[in-house]
């Protein structure tokens, strides 16, 4: 996957469920009535809250760059909530 699949999947306000290397991670999104942010993060770990998708594909989560989990993806490899 890449950006710009990722930036229309987020505006389509789509959760994202994927595996990567056995883990399981998680989009979602967030609004506190004072901001709105994607929270990404290993099921049942910390999240990394973000405001906007280049924030999140830029980051970091626990060792591994962001973009390398979402670019190993193909077009079956997550699923859309």
């Amino acid at each position: 996957m890449n950006i710009e699949k990722l930036k229309g999947l987020v505006k389509d306000s789509f959760e994202i469920e994927l595996t990567y290397q056995g883990k399981k991670y998680s989009v979602t999104y967030y609004n506190d009535k004072r901001k709105d942010y994607i929270s990404f993060c290993e099921f049942y770990q910390d999240t990394l809250d973000v405001p906007d998708v280049e924030t999140l594909w830029g980051s970091t989560y626990h060792g591994i760059k962001v973009s390398d989990i979402f670019e190993s993806l193909g077009d079956n490899d997550y699923s859309l909530f």
